[in-house]
């Protein structure tokens, strides 16, 4: 078996946490908003490609290593803690990539230079805000380039945080209506 095989396998392998009905991840807000996550596909696990999958890659292997640099300079840090926001009669998942005493910081692997917050994420890291009342950086991991790393304050934004909550009270009953 050829090596690129098994690395697609298992980026496409069933994932261990499915989606839920009442369950939603702040990762998925921005897709929910711009109408690519919908009631009617919900469930279904789309296949990663090759491009996405790269980005996978050299994104947890970043996160990994800026983990033990963490470390191995005494900062004190934990990742992929979970937080859950209760919401009317649902719950928002919330899960950065590292949580220290003073910030929260959500990391991304993009594929292009980034330089700023691209909207696309915005909603995750008011989500992030939100469930930790933290400042949270987006750390962008260059694979090329002087700088190892990006990183960029988010500006929390009320209004913002109130369109999520009627966006997924929007899609929680829609969903909960095509499930009937």
């Amino acid at each position: 078996m050829k090596i690129s095989q098994i690395i697609y396998d298992y980026y496409n392998k069933p994932k261990e946490h499915k989606r839920e009905i009442g369950r939603y991840w702040a990762s998925d807000i921005n897709s929910i908003r711009g109408g690519w996550l919908t009631p009617s596909n919900y469930f279904k696990q789309k296949p990663i490609n090759k491009w996405s999958q790269n980005n996978i890659f050299w994104g947890c292997a970043g996160e990994a290593e800026l983990a033990k640099i963490f470390k191995e300079q005494g900062i004190k840090f934990e990742t992929q803690i979970k937080k859950e926001l209760q919401i009317e009669d649902f719950i928002l998942v919330v899960k950065p990539d590292f949580i220290t005493e003073e910030f929260v910081m959500e990391t991304k692997c993009p594929a292009n230079e980034t330089k700023g917050i691209p909207d696309k994420w915005l909603d995750q890291l008011e989500a992030e805000y939100q469930a930790f009342k933290k400042p949270v950086y987006l750390g962008i991991l260059n694979k090329s380039g002087d700088k190892i790393i990006n990183t960029y304050l988010y500006k929390p934004n009320e209004e913002r945080w109130s369109e999520i909550i009627k966006i997924l009270i929007s899609f929680h009953k829609r969903l909960c209506k095509t499930q009937k």
